[in-house]
C-alpha cells in the first residue's frame, strides 16, 4: 500500500515465473500471466482465484484488462494474440499467428483496437472486434542488420499515438548477442510516422509508459553488466526532463505512473558481484541470491517516496490499483 507495508493478499496458484500483473478498471480484480502457458483472474481483495484461461500452447508474457472490463488481451510465445471474455473465462477471439514470440499486448483507452509487439521487430495494431490487423510498425535493423526485439508497446491516453522500447537481448541481459543500446520510439497512428525518437539509453529499452496526461513519457533500460536507467521525456519539446531520476546498476524492466501522475515505479533486480555470464546469473537465481527492489519515485520532490523489497526474483511487471494506494508486483 502507499506505507510501502506488504498487504495481506498473495495471489498462489501458478505453477511458474509470473511475468505480468494488471488490474482492471476499479481495482476489484487482479489478472496475472505466466510461464505454464495459464492466464488467472483473481479477486483482489480476497486473492482468491475466479477463473483460469488456458489456450495458449506456449508462456502468456502479456495480459490487460479492457476498458470495460469485459475481456482479457494476452500474447504469447506461440505467437498468438488472443481475447478473453473475462467473467466466464473463454477465449473468444484469436488473431493471426505471427512470425515470432509477442512480448506485450494493450488495448487501446477506448477499447477499439489492440496493439501487439513481439520478437519479429514489428508493433502491430488490430480491431479489437474482428481480429484483423489494421496496420504494422516495422523498427528498423541494428547497425549490423540485426532485427530488434519490441518489448513494449502503449497507447498514448487520447489513443492517437504508440510508444514502443525496442533492442537486441534476452531479458535479462544474459545471451549469445550483447544487448546494444535501447530504441524508444513514439508513432503517429493516423500517418504512421515516427513523431520522437529518443536514443538517450546506453542499455537496451525494455518498458515504456505515458505519463497519464499525455504529455512526458517515462522508458526504462537495463541488461546485466550495464547501467539501469529510468528516463521521463517532454512529448512538448521531445527533451529529457531534469527529475533528479536515480541510475541504477542493476537490471531494470517494468516502470509506471501513478494514476495522478506524481510517482513513478521501477523495479530493480541485483544479481551478487559474482555474477558474470548466464550459468552463473541462472545459479543465482535458483539459490535466492538475487534481490528486487521497487522504487516509488517522487516526482515532485525528486526523491525516493518509498522503496520495497521481499522479492528474491526479478520483478517484471508493476501495476497501480486505480485509486494509487496499492501496488500489484
Amino acid at each position: 500500500d502507499n506505507t510501502g507495508r506488504e498487504l495481506p493478499v498473495q495471489l498462489i496458484g501458478h505453477e511458474g515465473r509470473v511475468w505480468s500483473v494488471c488490474f482492471n478498471q476499479n481495482g476489484s480484480r487482479i489478472a496475472t500471466r505466466c510461464y505454464d502457458n495459464s492466464i488467472k483472474n483473481w479477486d483482489a481483495e480476497s486473492g482468491a482465484e475466479l477463473t483460469t484461461l488456458r489456450g495458449h500452447t506456449s508462456h502468456a508474457l502479456s495480459v490487460t484488462f479492457s476498458p470495460d472490463d469485459k475481456y482479457l488481451v494476452s500474447g504469447s510465445g506461440d505467437t498468438s494474440v488472443r481475447l478473453w471474455d473475462a467473467q466466464q473465462g473463454q477465449g473468444s477471439l484469436t488473431t493471426k499467428k505471427q512470425p515470432d514470440a509477442l512480448h506485450s499486448v494493450t488495448f487501446s483507452r477506448n477499447g477499439k483496437r489492440i496493439a501487439s509487439g513481439g520478437h519479429d521487430g514489428n508493433a502491430k495494431i488490430w480491431d479489437a472486434r474482428t481480429g484483423l490487423e489494421i496496420m504494422c510498425l516495422s523498427m528498423p535493423e541494428d547497425k549490423e542488420g540485426r532485427s530488434v526485439d519490441v518489448f513494449r508497446v502503449a497507447f498514448s491516453p487520447d489513443d492517437d499515438f504508440l510508444a514502443t522500447a525496442s533492442g537486441i537481448g534476452t531479458s535479462f541481459g544474459f545471451g549469445d548477442l550483447p544487448p546494444v543500446p535501447g530504441d524508444i520510439r513514439v508513432w503517429d497512428l493516423a500517418t504512421q510516422q515516427v513523431v520522437h525518437h529518443f536514443t538517450g539509453h546506453t542499455a537496451k529499452g525494455c518498458c515504456v509508459a505515458f505519463s497519464p496526461d499525455g504529455q512526458s513519457l517515462a522508458s526504462a533500460s537495463g541488461g546485466w553488466g550495464q547501467p539501469g536507467e529510468i528516463k521521463v521525456w517532454s512529448l512538448a519539446t521531445g527533451q529529457e526532463l531534469e527529475l533528479g531520476l536515480e541510475g541504477d546498476s542493476g537490471i531494470i524492466w517494468p516502470v509506471a505512473f501513478s494514476p495522478n501522475g506524481k510517482f513513478l515505479a521501477w523495479a530493480r533486480l541485483d544479481y551478487p558481484a559474482d555474477v558474470n555470464d548466464r550459468v552463473s546469473a541462472n545459479e543465482a537465481l535458483k539459490n535466492g541470491r538475487t534481490e528486487s527492489v521497487v522504487i516509488i519515485w517522487d516526482l515532485d520532490k525528486a526523491e525516493a517516496a518509498l522503496q520495497l523489497v521481499g522479492h528474491k526474483a526479478g520483478v517484471l511487471d508493476i501495476a497501480f490499483h486505480p485509486d494509487g494506494t496499492q501496488l500489484g508486483q
